[in-house]
C-alpha cells in the first residue's frame, strides 16, 4: 500500500506560525469597521497605543507645467531641427493620438511627433 505524502511533505504555509505584532507594526482595522470610527483614524490609532500617525502631505502649491502631462504633440520646423510649437499636452493617449492624426492630416507638409515623456511614439515626416 502506498504511503501518504501528507507527513513526508508538509505544507510550508501551514507549518509557519504567524509572526508576533511588534513595535512599529500597526494591526489592520477589523473588517467589521468599514467606515472610520467616530473620532477618526487618529483617535482609533491612539486608542490602540500605536503611536502617532504619519502627518498628511500638504497639497501641491506650484502651478502645473509641461512636466505634469504624459503625452505631447509637437510641430517641428520645416527642416526638422527644432520644435516650433507644442500642439497638445495631455494625460490621455487617445486624445494625444487624435490631435496627432488631425494635425498630420491637415498639414501633410509639416513634421509632427507624438511623445510620451522622452520616448517618441509616432512621427509624421513629410514626403520629399
Amino acid at each position: 500500500m502506498p504511503r501518504s505524502t501528507r507527513s513526508r511533505y508538509p505544507n510550508p504555509l501551514r507549518s509557519k506560525p504567524l509572526p508576533p505584532v511588534g513595535e512599529g507594526s500597526k494591526p489592520s482595522r477589523p473588517r467589521s469597521m468599514s467606515a472610520a470610527p467616530p473620532g477618526g483614524d487618529e483617535a482609533w490609532w491612539a486608542s490602540l497605543g500605536c503611536g502617532e500617525p504619519k502627518p498628511k502631505r500638504p497639497p501641491l502649491t506650484r502651478d502645473m507645467d509641461e512636466r505634469d502631462f504624459n503625452y505631447r504633440v509637437d510641430e517641428w520646423s520645416p527642416d526638422g531641427g527644432s520644435i516650433q510649437r507644442t500642439l497638445a499636452l495631455v494625460d490621455d493617449l487617445f486624445m494625444a493620438r487624435q490631435v496627432f492624426r488631425m494635425a498630420s492630416a491637415a498639414q501633410p507638409d509639416r513634421w509632427f511627433t507624438l511623445r510620451h515623456r522622452a520616448r517618441v511614439l509616432d512621427k509624421h515626416i513629410p514626403a520629399p
